[in-house]
């Protein structure tokens, strides 16, 4: 199977598991909002996002750096998952510790600590299944994620409809979040080592240290990812409140609902390019390239609608406490477009070897965030937050542009800005025609856009051959 077949059928199997996923994470939200409302649903945002910055501790980068490493020699796996794993089982629990020593440190209220300490040993368990599911993707074995994902949220969302009809606490959501996640940690350990890496294995310090070294990058590239994706809600609870940082997330929660398509796209590519790019530069080029075009084809309508519908969808599935996420939910949906598009780049740094670049440009973008947010939080709050992780995501992208020029083939030039034209011309509509219905604004914007990107040869004759293909490969399936 060529890379590409193999980028295919596992960006699908990824995408048809994290659509039912995504479906079930939709309705967990819209549970916990009605149950816990504004305040409750920000104290769990705010927890979650405290917990979540130290996800780079419990591996230090190195599930990244053992995918390439695998995914480049097979081989190498059993040696590599014994020391990884030694590495992982010492971290986790010293992550697991220092998180509840700053808690307590930073003087939150009690209740707050006692929720960050539950949510901790959630963090603990998803760590582990983070870390095994990192050589389902090195062996190209995305089935065996879409299944635990698949299974990790069926059973959050059993929890939150128990919590939902009982009138249960966050303590008690906590505490049952962490069970699910469990589960998941030792199904994924179990399959590891059934299909995958079969006993018997052991700890092995030896080479921990090479590990460690080779992995800094990726550490420091995970570093300022997580707090870049969650500085917003912790700067958020202490410049105006957790009720603030509940309809910040409410917004948030919704639009990530729709990240599944470009992170499993990136999954999917990662292990295909590292390896192509040391068989093949040129042809790496030019897949990098042609992803980056199919991804703006994907992102600019998406951005469109998500902007026109906002108002709608935020009436439908929330209370009324919550109407102050429209706004917020809208300029998400420029960040859902622009993150789409920096996650190409993204695997063409990683694939390239190129990850010290990569952590010196998130830094240089989580210090513009931070700025951003503490400028526009107190005037604009929510609002505010949106729009700090929007620009600061455009950022990103020019300094990826200016960086990747030569490993990625721009070669479809005409067709890139068919979709960016259409894409401006989209959004001028919306705007023009501010005064009439949301479906009226959404359907007359998309209309320009399709019109645009048609006549200014967006769709390649290869495109619809391929649709035609793939539409035949899924009736054969």
């Amino acid at each position: 199977m060529s890379s590409a077949q193999k980028v295919l059928q596992n960006s699908l199997i990824l995408s048809a598991g994290h659509i039912i996923a995504k479906i079930f994470n939709l309705v967990i939200v819209v549970l916990l909002t009605r149950r816990f409302g504004s305040e409750g649903f920000g104290q769990y945002s705010f927890v979650m996002a405290f917990v979540m910055i130290f996800m780079f501790a419990n591996h230090l980068g190195i599930n990244t750096y053992l995918v390439q490493q695998i995914a480049a020699g097979k081989e190498q796996a059993r040696a590599l998952f014994q020391t990884g794993t030694t590495i992982v089982a010492f971290l986790s629990v010293f992550t697991l510790l220092l998180i509840n020593l700053l808690a307590r440190q930073v003087h939150y209220e009690a209740e707050l600590v006692t929720l960050i300490s539950i949510f901790s040993l959630y963090l603990y368990f998803d760590a582990w299944s983070r870390y095994l599911i990192s050589y389902f993707r090195a062996f190209e074995k995305m089935q065996y994620e879409a299944y635990l994902y698949i299974l990790e949220r069926f059973g959050l969302l059993v929890m939150t409809c128990l919590v939902f009809y009982s009138q249960g606490s966050l303590r008690q959501l906590g505490i049952l979040f962490t069970l699910v996640v469990a589960v998941k940690a030792l199904v994924a350990f179990y399959w590891l080592h059934k299909y995958f890496i079969p006993r018997p294995w052991r700890f092995r310090i030896g080479g921990s240290a090479a590990i460690l070294k080779a992995a800094w990058p990726f550490t420091l590239i995970l570093v300022f990812a997580s707090l870049t994706m969650r500085i917003d809600a912790l700067m958020l609870e202490a410049m105006d409140s957790v009720v603030a940082v509940g309809i910040y997330a409410a917004a948030r929660r919704l639009v990530e609902s729709l990240s599944f398509f470009p992170e499993m796209l990136v999954a999917a590519l990662f292990p295909a390019m590292a390896a192509l790019f040391q068989e093949n530069r040129e042809k790496f080029a030019l897949n990098m390239g042609e992803a980056l075009r199919l991804m703006l084809m994907l992102a600019i309508p998406v951005m469109i609608v998500l902007w026109g519908i906002s108002p709608a969808v935020i009436d439908l599935l929330y209370n009324e406490e919550f109407s102050g996420a429209v706004v917020p939910m809208q300029w998400l949906g420029v960040w859902w477009g622009v993150l789409g598009v920096r996650y190409i780049f993204y695997v063409a740094l990683n694939a390239a070897g190129k990850e010290k670049s990569l952590a010196v440009f998130s830094a240089v973008v989580l210090g513009i965030n931070v700025l951003l947010n503490w400028i526009l939080i107190p005037s604009h709050g929510p609002k505010g937050a949106a729009l700090a992780t929007v620009v600061s995501e455009i950022l990103m992208v020019i300094l990826n542009i200016a960086f990747l020029r030569s490993f990625i083939c721009f070669g479809q030039k005409k067709a890139m800005l068919a979709v960016m034209v259409g894409g401006i011309l989209g959004a001028a509509t919306i705007y023009l025609l501010g005064g009439i219905s949301w479906w009226g604004q959404t359907l007359a914007a998309l209309a320009v856009f399709t019109a645009v990107f048609l006549a200014l040869g967006g769709l390649l004759p290869r495109d619809l051959s391929r649709m035609a293909s793939l539409y035949r490969r899924l009736i054969r399936r």
